[in-house]
């Protein structure tokens, strides 16, 4: 409130905690459990070379990815770095949907 006659200012604040929430899931975990539980329920399919090779382009990617990752400062964008990523997690999700067809 602004008063004009003394030049009084009166203000109030607010604080709020800034919860940040990763743009970059980290779901490697996730993804391991999901593939072990159906590899126990078909060992035969996840022991293919067919298989075993996607599982090896997918431990390449997500190595890719926390490399990449490692690099990524929280105060400055990198809009290539990024974009890599993306690029990083489009593949990982088609190979993960054609690891688990594979499996079915």
């Amino acid at each position: 409130t602004l008063n004009s006659k003394n030049k009084n200012f009166n203000y109030t604040e607010e604080w709020m905690v800034i919860t940040e929430v990763p743009q970059w899931e980290e779901d490697e975990l996730e993804v391991a459990e999901v593939l072990n539980l159906i590899c126990n329920e078909n060992p035969r399919a996840c022991k293919s070379p067919e298989f075993i090779h996607m599982n090896d382009e997918l431990l390449y990617l997500d190595q890719s990815k926390q490399a990449i990752l490692n690099q990524l400062s929280k105060y400055d964008k990198n809009i290539e770095l990024e974009k890599m990523l993306m690029k990083i997690e489009l593949q990982r999700t088609s190979l993960i949907k054609e690891m688990i067809a594979k499996t079915l």
